[in-house]
């Protein structure tokens, strides 16, 4: 194992090499250094080198990074310092120097710097890319080996329209039989929850369990079974019922099940039964509990008295075992249809995009890898190796089995020199294991061992920057609890990581003292009351520490040093609390503002399914016809504007103000046709923000109306006035998806606030102070314990 300072120079370039890289360790750092060696050093032109990540932020901020260290190392080249006067540089000018120094002593200052210059001019045409991105312009490229067509194909950014359109042609022809229809409806409710759910069966590469055959003599043995039950429950259910009141009086069978409480519910249900034709199976529970082996097993051995016996009861046993066994068929035939569903989805869905002339994002990465193994898959293969020489893969853990044996074929597969032209090549992945366990944008652990088993070596970045010495030994000591089995998954453990020395303990100070690293907050009581009550108490307890620290803050016993090494009191930007979901957000939000503590939260919702995009509908429809007098109350109802009944009544006694708002509605449907809607919403809100920053959520609503606006300010260019728009937003909020990354809400504010987030949005590393307010209570179906806290 290699520092850090030194491991971007010493990782051999060839092969597969794999390195491990904890949070706060300098992964991007010791990327951009190899990324510079790369051109420095083997004097790769950047438009050879691949690098690779997995989100569009990422890709903008990696692309920036990368161009800041080739800018570094001109600079450097331009104006060489004495070596005795380099005692004060920093890490990074450090090593870029160690290369540039040698690079001169290679080929001449000339040379270095020409092809610098040409490095850092070619950046923004770098081959820097998620890996969607990637596998499109792959695609794009060799569209001829590939088997791709040869015209354009649209991106569709969201799938859920054409998932519910296939979704519904599926339900319409399994509705055609009842007994597939009947199946269906076990499964999913409606054709939109079939479609909801299509999205991650698409997603799976195996569908398991796979489903098996099944006989229909099953069904046929329980309606016999049906039949035979009605038949004893006529002829012998008064008799039953009076030997099971006989065998509560003697204490035969114990009283759980034959005390009146427990039997007559199921006598009436029986009775229901046979009034309604016997069809079906009676309407109750509890029916197993009179079945003959059930009444045995339940009977006082030593009461000395025989277990009470009827052909009732035997008929209900017989009814149950053939109703068990009905049960499994069931279940097979709903594995069947889910499978059916699933092959169904593909098939039609590819068979649309193809029609119609779409691409989306999983169809890219399909088609890379369909391409790789078919007829021509060693053209394509050849084509983008001589088109790529290495490959950096960022967030490796985030890969799964396709992605990685896409990047194996291309650059793990060793290549002839004439091929390559003297090139070296290389696979460099970059990753936390640990991160892997989670599926974390889909990734896949198996994927990440099996690339560990193919490298050529293992590298780990041992030097954490970001955290202060206390906080690594807590975290140490708190995976130590669970010794060497910490993530439940052979082949990845816990690694301890040392710290950076940029970080220390004395950053965050609680009077005067090194502050704790880890603090876990315990209810006194027992905390038996329920979920929901234990919520209730463990974002009590959160905002009662986050308001103590502000306190101290202000009255300057909380002090930090921050990330750019300014020292200064706590602040509300200083502090995440991460929850599991949106609800727990909202819950957060409203405690804190109860508390006059300022924050912002952010989670997966889908901007188009907000209140806010359902009130511009009714804007919008008011818009397209001013006179219509509904259309303008139904508007002005609406938070935006917020009158209420009283104002909206009074319109019939003062016409004026009823005159003045349908003035105001034609004046603005002018301003959106000649402007867009930005300048529409843009004045709206400017004039009605007073009213709205009044209420409790009122910062939230103007923040998802202005980024409507944005949206819609984009679609103007192809729509046509307040009509298109309207047609436009309504589309998008039918097909709205929280899995959409573009259509997430926004913070709504960039100031001085404690953040709140969801888990899936951010691991909260960019935070000085972390709260997780709901770690005991997460899964809370499984595990209802106390409310514990962890800050």
């Amino acid at each position: 194992m290699t520092a850090l300072d030194d491991l971007g120079l010493r990782i051999p370039i060839g092969g597969v090499q794999l390195i491990e890289a904890s949070a706060g360790t300098g992964k991007t750092f010791t990327l951009a250094t190899l990324y510079a060696r790369l051109v420095i050093e083997q004097r790769l032109p950047v438009s050879t080198i691949l690098a690779v990540t997995f989100t569009e932020a990422a890709t903008r901020e990696l692309r920036e990074r990368l161009r800041a260290r080739l800018l570094l190392a001109q600079r450097l080249v331009e104006l060489r310092a004495d070596p005795d006067d380099t005692s004060d540089e920093d890490e990074e000018t450090r090593l870029t120097r160690r290369l540039v120094e040698a690079a001169i002593l290679d080929e001449g200052e000339h040379a270095l710097r020409r092809r610098l210059r040409r490095a850092a001019e070619q950046m923004d045409l770098a081959p820097i890319h998620t890996i969607h991105g990637f596998c499109r312009r792959a695609l794009a490229d060799h569209a001829l080996e590939a088997g791709q067509p040869v015209f354009e194909r649209e991106l569709l950014q969201n799938e859920a329209s054409l998932r519910r359109e296939v979704a519904l042609e599926f339900w319409r022809r399994q509705s055609r039989d009842e007994d597939s229809a009947r199946t269906l409806v076990a499964v999913w409710n409606s054709p939109e929850a079939l479609a909801a759910s299509s999205r991650d069966l698409l997603a799976l590469e195996v569908l398991l369990p796979e489903p098996r055959a099944v006989d229909d003599r099953a069904l046929v043995a329980l309606r016999a079974a049906r039949s035979a039950l009605a038949d004893a429950y006529r002829r012998h259910g008064d008799e039953a019922r009076e030997l099971l009141r006989q065998a509560a009086a003697d204490k035969v069978v114990h009283g759980t099940y034959v005390k009146d409480a427990a039997v007559d519910p199921v006598w009436r249900a029986l009775d229901a039964w046979l009034a309604g034709s016997a069809d079906g199976d009676p309407a109750t529970e509890k029916l197993g509990n009179y079945a003959s082996s059930f009444l045995h097993k339940w009977t006082n051995k030593t009461a000395k008295l025989p277990t009470p016996a009827s052909p009732l009861f035997d008929a209900i046993e017989t009814w149950q075992h053939c109703w068990i066994e009905q049960g499994a068929v069931e279940q097979q035939q709903r594995i069947a249809m889910v499978h059916a569903a699933r092959a169904f989805a593909l098939a039609r869905m590819n068979a649309l995009k193809r029609e119609r002339g779409l691409l989306g994002f999983d169809d890219m990465i399909r088609g890379v890898s369909d391409a790789l193994a078919g007829p021509s898959g060693e053209d394509f293969a050849r084509r983008l190796q001589q088109q790529y020489s290495i490959a950096l893969v960022d967030e490796f853990q985030d890969t799964d089995a396709r992605q990685w044996a896409i990047f194996r074929r291309l650059f793990a597969q060793p290549m002839s020199a004439a091929e390559t032209a003297g090139a070296p090549r290389a696979l460099f992945l970059i990753g936390d294991p640990k991160q892997a366990i989670y599926r974390f944008r889909g990734g896949d652990v198996f994927a990440y061992l099996a690339a560990a088993d193919t490298a050529s070596d293992q590298h780990r970045l041992q030097r954490n920057f970001r955290s202060r010495p206390l906080a690594l030994k807590a975290v140490q000591a708190l995976f130590g609890l669970s010794g060497a089995d910490a993530f439940a998954q052979p082949g990845i453990a816990f690694e301890p990581v040392s710290a950076g020395a940029r970080c220390r303990d004395e950053h965050l100070l609680l009077d005067g003292n090194p502050a704790a690293a880890l603090n876990v907050l315990l209810p006194v009581d027992g905390g038996d009351d329920g979920v929901e009550a234990a919520r209730a108490r463990a974002t009590d307890a959160c905002v009662a520490s986050i308001h103590g620290l502000l306190a101290a803050g202000l009255a300057g016993t909380a002090r930090l040093v921050d990330r750019q090494g300014i020292a200064r009191a706590v602040e509300p930007r200083d502090i995440a609390v991460l929850v599991e979901a949106n609800r727990d957000a909202e819950r957060v939000q409203r405690a804190l503002s109860m508390a006059g503590i300022p924050s912002v939260a952010a989670g997966r919702s889908s901007l188009y399914q907000t209140e806010e995009a359902e009130h511009l509908c009714w804007l919008l429809a008011a818009l397209m016809a001013p006179g219509d007098d509904q259309r303008l109350r139904a508007a002005l109802a609406a938070p935006l504007f917020g009158l209420d009944a009283a104002a909206l009544a009074a319109f019939e006694l003062h016409e004026s103000q009823h005159r003045l708002w349908q003035d105001r509605l034609q004046h603005w449907q002018q301003r959106v046709q000649r402007f867009g809607p930005m300048a529409l919403l843009g004045e709206i809100c400017a004039e009605q923000a007073p009213r709205l920053l009044g209420l409790p959520d009122g910062e939230r609503r103007l923040s998802n109306y202005l980024q409507l606006a944005e949206e819609l300010q984009c679609a103007d260019a192809h729509t046509l006035g307040p009509a298109g728009l309207l047609g436009e937003l309504e589309r998008r909020i039918e097909d709205a998806d929280s899995a959409n990354d573009a259509e997430l809400l926004r913070l709504e504010s960039d100031a001085d606030r404690v953040r709140i987030l969801t888990l899936h949005m951010s691991k909260g590393l960019q935070f000085e102070l972390v709260y997780l307010p709901f770690v005991a209570t997460v899964g809370a179906e499984r595990n209802a314990s106390v409310p514990a806290m962890v800050r």
